[in-house]
């Protein structure tokens, strides 16, 4: 019975999104006019804004006139306007009314405050919805399951930023239209309430009770994969609590929670009984995480998360956990726009050509290039034109087009150009840092569970960059070699004039080297929260541009 309603809720979730799609799917051809009709409408309805005013977008008419008068942007050239926003001024960078901001990640820069106006809302379900209708449509057994989609639990930021507009989502959902989010709520497998359960560990643990409960789920939807693989990691330590809470009803941390919270959350859960014994009898059986979560969820047919960039070596430990689940890389989304979206055809992301006006920077020759006009094996920066108010503004992302959807480019994300650790002038690029690390590894065959590349310095002033690693099952093999490690990369760092300089003037000491001692996914994820990064956008890195993580990682400096 329950698959029949679960067939009936995700038919209409498909059918909502079936018109977008189409528009999607039939201007496939027409790129180059879709794109130009994009923004010479965008530029006409904020020609009277402060911004339209500064740069005459009333007389812009072709791209190449926007090219030529309006200049490429970064965040910081927005910053007077967006305080002209916060402090209720209207027609600033659009015509629309901003209705809040969304606080993008803190991992590589200081917090950025993003303006969302109703345009912006809608170029992102323009492209979220073709690939809501491809995953489904081209999945049939996905209709009949629930679905986890991540939930960000609320945690009280830390900046005290004065605005007459609100700032942050109420939930991940807001990227829906109204009437999807409603659908949505039926269809999920754990419900929205727990985004009020603040207290990570509590949260990660309800999360877990809920998924268990769940044998119908056949889809996860996740931004970072290592945040399922922690999410799930505590599963034998919980599994008494959790069968003895799903059979009464109850929450073994209901001392921690507000008692109407708990209320809301156990009258979702309800009893389950049978679920409880089922789950006994599987956790009674024994076997390896991947027969345990294949018999905890038989029918789970598809996993979403990030898989290009950083995030590859630990989709791959999450392919080895679910062997016979299809896992899905995420297209490149980033809290200023959508630039890309999977689809079942192909093996790239499909632009979001759609959404906003793109622009492509090849980092062979720098020269810029439209949606058109970009070719493949070359590499890009990407440059967008939002209903937000950002125009030309560089997202400092790097893709790679590596083939044609029709006419339309297939992208797959390579890392961001913007991370760039200088605090002497040593001006290290985490493209750079990663090439080193990647071929260091594989010199000898070692295989990291995590690692991260981060400065430090001691009290008596003494600076170092540091390589943070975990190697859960070369351990000892590691402490044998890293001395030739740490001189290896050190010697290819020094490659870098920039940081050789800042070695040879005593700015900077040898690399160091600090072994976490098993839990470095979950002691990453608490440290960026610090950061004022919501859980749900937490991106891992193979180069931070912060201190203090000596003082987040569990373990030791090798010495």
């Amino acid at each position: 019975m329950d698959g029949y309603l679960n067939f009936y809720w995700n038919s209409i979730l498909l059918n909502a999104n079936k018109g977008k799609a189409k528009e999607f799917y039939i201007s496939l051809d027409k790129l180059e006019n879709i794109q130009k009709k994009y923004l010479l409408s965008n530029l006409f309805k904020n020609k009277n804004t402060a911004y339209g005013k500064k740069y005459n977008f009333k007389n812009i008419n072709t791209t190449s006139e926007y090219q030529k008068y309006v200049p490429i942007t970064i965040y910081e050239d927005y910053k007077e306007y967006i305080q002209e926003i916060l402090n209720g001024e209207k027609n600033v960078l659009t015509n629309e009314d901003v209705l809040l901001f969304e606080m993008s990640s803190g991992s590589t820069s200081n917090t950025k405050l993003i303006p969302y106006t109703k345009s912006l809302k809608q170029e992102f379900q323009n492209g979220i919805a073709p690939w809501i209708y491809d995953l489904y449509s081209k999945r049939p057994s996905l209709l009949y399951g629930k679905s986890y989609w991540s939930i960000t639990p609320i945690i009280q930021n830390s900046l005290d930023i004065k605005s007459k507009i609100p700032i942050g989502f109420e939930e991940d959902g807001e990227y829906l239209g109204k009437f999807q989010k409603f659908i949505v709520d039926k269809i999920f497998a754990a419900p929205k309430i727990l985004k009020h359960v603040s207290d990570i560990f509590i949260f990660r643990y309800i999360t877990l009770l809920f998924l268990l409960k769940e044998k119908n789920l056949s889809l996860i939807s996740v931004w970072n994969p290592s945040f399922l693989i922690l999410l799930l990691e505590p599963i034998y330590e919980y599994k008494n609590i959790i069968m003895e809470d799903l059979e009464k009803g109850t929450l073994y941390f209901s001392d921690s929670l507000d008692k109407k919270l708990i209320g809301k959350i156990t009258s979702k859960l309800g009893k389950n009984r049978n679920r409880s014994n089922e789950l006994k009898c599987i956790f009674r059986d024994g076997a390896n995480l991947g027969e345990l979560y294949s018999k905890i969820w038989p029918n789970l047919n598809l996993i979403s998360c990030w898989g290009d960039g950083n995030a590859k070596q630990s989709m791959k430990n999450l392919s080895i956990l679910f062997p016979n689940v299809e896992i899905q890389e995420k297209g490149l989304l980033a809290t200023e726009g959508i630039v890309s979206f999977p689809f079942f055809a192909t093996q790239g992301k499909v632009l979001a050509y759609r959404s906003h006006f793109f622009e492509f920077e090849d980092k062979t020759n720098g020269e810029i290039k439209l949606a058109h006009e970009v070719k493949a094996g070359h590499e890009y920066s990407v440059i967008l034109t939002t209903g937000g108010g950002f125009y030309r503004y560089k997202l400092n992302d790097i893709v790679q087009v590596i083939d044609f959807f029709q006419k339309v480019p297939l992208l797959t994300f390579l890392g961001k150009e913007d991370t760039i650790s200088d605090y002497f002038g040593e001006k290290l690029n985490e493209c750079f840092v990663k090439e080193i690390l990647i071929n260091v590894f594989d010199n000898f065959k070692l295989q990291p569970d995590f690692y991260m590349v981060a400065p430090e310095n001691e009290k008596n002033n003494f600076y170092f960059y540091t390589l943070y690693i975990e190697c859960r099952n070369q351990n000892e093999y590691f402490k044998s070699i890293y001395p030739q490690i740490r001189k290896d990369i050190e010697q290819k760092l020094k490659e870098n004039f920039h940081y050789n300089y800042c070695r040879k003037l005593g700015q900077l000491q040898f690399l160091r080297i600090f072994l976490i001692n098993g839990s470095s996914n979950q002691d990453y994820l608490i440290g960026c929260q610090k950061l004022n990064q919501k859980l749900g956008n937490i991106k891992p890195v193979i180069l931070h541009t912060k201190m203090g993580w000596k003082n987040v990682f569990k373990g030791e400096f090798l010495t």
